[in-house]
């Protein structure tokens, strides 16, 4: 359980993230912990129910498998990352695997994500220098909806807060 105070929070707010199962508490600045508190008693059932919902965290081992683009993805300890049929061979350090995982997803969701930008306005990158335009970098990150339940996968043409990952011109 997470308590945050708000100078922007009107009311008590009890949220449970769709990604990981927290719970978060928001409390306007001026609400009492008592207030806080007697709120979480009030909705102990609603919060047991949604924390129990919600999915188990899963972290990648070496052995298992993840789903990438509609198949089993095997991963596999490796001198190097290399991506081959349906295994990934990855680094042989266990405490950076999820680091690197992510590093590997974001980088095939970019290259996905240009190659479809280029085959559907193959004009468009002919058309900026005329225009006098450079090309502007790709960049993703995980954006968190307004309610923190939603998650979106954005493109932007400048790097985001989150990761960083740039596609030169």
């Amino acid at each position: 359980m997470a308590l945050r105070r708000s100078a922007r929070a009107r009311r008590l707010s009890l949220r449970v993230s769709a990604l990981d199962g927290r719970a978060t508490l928001t409390l306007p600045a001026r609400a009492s912990l008592t207030e806080a508190l007697a709120f979480l008693h009030r909705r102990e059932d609603w919060l047991r129910r949604h924390a129990a919902a919600a999915p188990a965290p899963l972290w990648p081992a070496f052995g298992s498998t993840i789903p990438f683009e509609g198949s089993p993805l095997l991963l596999r300890p490796g001198p190097v990352l290399r991506h081959e049929g349906g295994t990934l061979w990855l680094p042989p350090d266990p405490e950076r695997l999820p680091a690197r995982l992510g590093a590997f997803l974001r980088a095939a969701a970019r290259d996905r994500l240009a190659a479809a930008c280029d085959r559907h306005a193959p004009d468009a990158r002919a058309a900026l220098p005329q225009l006098g335009a450079a090309r502007s970098p790709l960049a993703l990150g995980v954006l968190l909806g307004r309610r923190g339940s939603d998650v979106f996968l954005a493109a932007r043409p400048r790097p985001t807060r989150g990761a960083r990952l740039c596609r030169r011109a």
